[in-house]
């Protein structure tokens, strides 16, 4: 009996020693976690626009860093959107009942939608084409042009430069730093972005140059959003604001300042969790597996 007791006393105070054990782990684990949370803040860049300016192209900004780290690769992502304009019904109205000869006149109102599954045509380059026998069957079968690539609208990174010491980092606390760029746009033959990689066939370029390449594929308009972001310390990329945005009628506005003039803006939400389940509906297996969404 006493012999019994003794293992039970010396089995509580094991039980009891592995508590303390896992009690002063799991504080050591916090109090890590903290550090490195608050390493992580203090290596952290905070930008935000003060003012911006657009002329024709090229875009200016003050930029402040409110954060404690280094923004290193300022830059900004330009993503842009080919989109649709649809008449509401109350204008659908208006012109049904109005003569042709007074259209001009009428207040028309409607909203400017996304349009996902556009492709565009993209010229090959002459080294690029191909007109074997092999290849030309191969073009008829699968429905493919033989003289261009099919390429999506994508996003770019263009790189920001301080006008005064011509680069693209804002320390830590600087205020009212001079940036300016004019903006590079992407089109990829990679319709989904998440799978891009280093060399995958596209096309960069300016303004002018996808103006005049988006009106050759007869698209009238589309959305385009400028996000400001740069990298900490660590290498971690950091979103910081949206610059702006605008809806650029292609045949009308001659260059970016024009579209933004135009006072047309764009609203894309990205869609998280909740609406994916309540819109979207569905996902690719592959997108559900690799896809973690953080939940508030």
């Amino acid at each position: 009996m006493v012999e019994m007791n003794l293992l039970i006393i010396s089995n509580m105070m094991v039980a009891f020693g592995t508590l303390v054990l896992a009690y002063y782990a799991y504080k050591n684990i916090k109090s890590s976690k903290e550090q490195l949370n608050l390493f992580r803040s203090q290596q952290e860049p905070y930008l935000l626009v003060q003012d911006k300016q657009f002329i024709g192209n090229k875009i200016e900004l003050i930029l402040s860093n409110h954060g404690q780290g280094t923004a290193y690769d300022v830059a900004v992502s330009t993503s842009f959107f080919i989109t649709e304009f649809n008449i509401g019904n109350d204008s659908k109205r208006l012109l049904r009942e109005s003569p042709l000869e007074r259209w001009s006149k009428l207040e028309i109102k409607g909203i400017f939608n996304l349009v996902s599954t556009k492709s565009l045509l993209l010229k090959k380059e002459e080294e690029e084409i191909n007109t074997r026998f092999f290849n030309r069957v191969m073009s008829t079968i699968f429905k493919k042009p033989l003289n261009y690539h099919i390429v999506y609208p994508s996003s770019a990174t263009t790189f920001i430069f301080d006008v005064e010491n011509e680069e693209t980092i804002l320390k830590g606390g600087d205020e009212n730093k001079h940036f300016e760029f004019e903006p590079y746009f992407w089109v990829t033959t990679q319709k989904n972005e998440r799978h891009l990689k280093l060399g995958t066939m596209g096309k960069g370029s300016l303004f002018d140059n996808l103006r005049d390449f988006l009106i050759q594929n007869n698209i009238q308009f589309i959305g385009i959003v400028f996000n400001l972001i740069s990298r900490d310390k660590l290498g971690n990329v950091h979103y910081h604001q949206e610059i702006d945005s605008c809806i650029v009628e292609l045949n009308v506005n001659k260059n970016l300042e024009e579209a933004i003039n135009s006072g047309r803006k764009v609203h894309f939400t990205p869609l998280g969790w909740i609406e994916i389940q309540k819109k979207v509906k569905w996902l690719p297996s592959q997108e559900y597996n690799e896809i973690k969404f953080m939940k508030e």
